[in-house]
């Protein structure tokens, strides 16, 4: 009896720290006005699944910038150098601070997550993607396109928001390339085969 007492009582624990937290949110990212061609097409039903990555800062990018500088300055000693992908994944690299901070907002939250380098994968509902970033999804649709889920702003903790560079798509009106823009495989086989006779 005393365990589910104490159970109870960090899952209200948990729900106030939520709520304070809640009070605490800082609009992160606003979409004033729709970009051309999108519209709205009607409110989101909460229980329809939705995945979200939030991706975190990476603060060793500027380092990552000037040490591609030194390589591609005939000059510099390290002029035409290359760089492993394992020196460019430690560029970027999430702060341990950042992650430390998103890993215990989702925890407190009670959301089911990957890490992935420096990016939070999420599966969840509309319902709980509302709530957690508060923001108002509904349906958008560019043109003729299919409808997605999108919102036009959401807010994060000030504790996390600094280590947060943006959270996908919420805000992110980005119109899917049409598959006559993509190239197909057998276009491309085709001009190797070209080039190779």
């Amino acid at each position: 009896m005393r365990l589910g007492s104490t159970l109870v009582s960090s899952a209200t624990f948990l729900g106030a720290l939520a709520r304070s937290a809640a009070k605490d949110n800082a609009a992160h990212e606003i979409v004033v006005e729709l970009p051309d061609g999108w519209k709205s097409v009607g409110e989101a039903d909460g229980s329809l699944p939705l995945t979200l990555s939030v991706a975190l800062k990476q603060p060793r990018m500027s380092e990552l910038e000037a040490h591609l500088q030194k390589l591609s300055d005939p000059s510099h000693a390290k002029y035409g150098a290359h760089l492993s992908q394992d020196e460019i994944s430690n560029f970027q690299q999430p702060g341990q601070d950042g992650l430390v901070a998103v890993r215990s907002w989702l925890d407190a939250n009670g959301v089911q997550f990957s890490v992935e380098g420096s990016w939070l994968r999420i599966n969840t509902t509309v319902d709980a993607a509302s709530q957690l970033i508060d923001a108002d999804f509904g349906r958008y649709q560019y043109n003729d396109d299919s409808p997605v889920l999108r919102a036009t702003k959401y807010s994060l903790p000030s504790a996390v928001a600094d280590y947060v560079d943006f959270v996908y798509p919420v805000t992110q009106f980005i119109r899917k390339p049409s598959k006559k823009a993509l190239p197909s495989l057998e276009s491309h086989s085709e001009k190797r085969q070209d080039s190779c006779t």
